[in-house]
């Protein structure tokens, strides 16, 4: 199951709906309280899909696409929290 009632264009659906502009200001260094709230917005309902895909829908643990999908969670998961939660100390 994945999630496509939020799309930026409805020519063009998005698997994940993290607005390509906003991103790359982000990742430019404009970290604004309203580039910061889109993303936020945005990162929270891919969290959600990622969460209603992992759990709902009868996982088995010798389910070969259940482990998939776990896998594929967790990555993404983890990058989203190396991207914007997780900024290790500089030295």
């Amino acid at each position: 199951m994945i999630k496509l009632s939020f799309t930026l264009n409805r020519n063009d659906p998005v698997w994940a709906p993290i607005h390509p502009a906003a991103y790359a200001q982000w990742r430019g260094g404009n970290q604004t309280p309203a580039i910061a709230a889109e993303l936020t917005r945005q990162i929270v309902d891919v969290v959600y899909s990622v969460r209603n895909n992992t759990f709902h829908g009868g996982k088995e643990p010798e389910d070969e696409n259940a482990q998939r999908v776990v896998m594929n969670a967790t990555a993404l998961l983890k990058l989203i929290l190396a991207e914007f939660v997780v900024h290790p100390a500089v030295p």
